[in-house]
């Protein structure tokens, strides 16, 4: 799919293989429950992406805006994403295997604890030591 262009596009509990979706804007992306295997986001812009209890699988977000990602309770493997910017990252109970986090500019992550086993660059970690340290109960002193 290229320069897609929706308010509003669900997908719950539905499968994507092998798809490209390149370039355009949406509204909402609701995938509760979905399968992605396969699936490349290249130069997208997507207000809200929801993938609650998702299983997505060698899935690449590539040069995305995302205001606010919701991935509670899903499983990631081998997701990368390359270039991308998020708002808010909520990683309530997520379940991840080789994710690359690296590439992803995030202003916060909602649960820190659901990035266990992700890929940060150096100064991710730095940028969000304060709320790492946080979520682990430590306090830090003024």
């Amino acid at each position: 799919m290229t320069d897609l262009r929706a308010v509003e596009l669900v997908s719950r509990d539905g499968t994507w293989r092998n798809v490209v979706v390149e370039g355009g804007r949406i509204g909402t992306l609701d995938a509760l429950r979905a399968e992605w295997d396969g699936v490349t986001l290249r130069s997208v812009r997507i207000d809200y992406l929801s993938l609650p209890s998702a299983a997505l699988g060698d899935v690449r977000i590539v040069g995305c805006e995302i205001g606010t990602l919701d991935v509670p309770e899903a499983r990631l493997t081998r997701v990368r994403f390359d270039d991308a910017r998020a708002d808010e990252v909520d990683t309530r109970g997520l379940r991840s295997t080789d994710v690359d986090l690296t590439g992803l500019e995030a202003l916060s992550f909602t649960d820190p604890r659901g990035l266990a086993g992700a890929w940060l660059s150096p100064r991710q970690s730095e940028l969000h030591a304060a709320s790492f340290a946080h979520a682990l109960g430590i306090r830090i002193a003024p």
